[in-house]
């Protein structure tokens, strides 16, 4: 997963590396990873899980610093199945942006 802004915060789009997952996912197993690139140097962001459209399986899941986690419970993974998340990213000045994504089962 990375965040790309470009100017004022809220310009910007989050994707996963590769938009997939592999198969049967364990508690706490590793998703993706969240970065973000901003013009003003040295800014620092944090990720959240936020409600809203898009947002249907974010109890599926959960952030940990920059790290997007399976959440309590493991994934039962279906080849072909996706799951729906909307994630914030707010810099330290408090700026956000938030966006849904799909994350796919390959």
């Amino acid at each position: 997963m990375e965040l790309y802004q470009h100017g004022m915060a809220g310009q910007c789009w989050i994707v996963r590396d590769d938009g997939s997952l592999v198969e049967e996912k364990s508690a706490g197993a590793w998703v993706g990873t969240c970065s973000a690139t901003d013009p003003d140097v040295g800014n620092t962001f944090t990720y959240s899980l936020i409600d809203g459209i898009g947002s249907a399986d974010n109890g599926k899941f959960t952030i940990s610093g920059n790290r997007l986690l399976v959440g309590a419970d493991a994934l039962p993974c279906a080849k072909g199945k996706t799951y729906q998340i909307r994630v914030r990213v707010t810099d330290q000045g408090l700026l956000s942006y938030e966006k849904a994504m799909v994350i796919g089962v390959r």
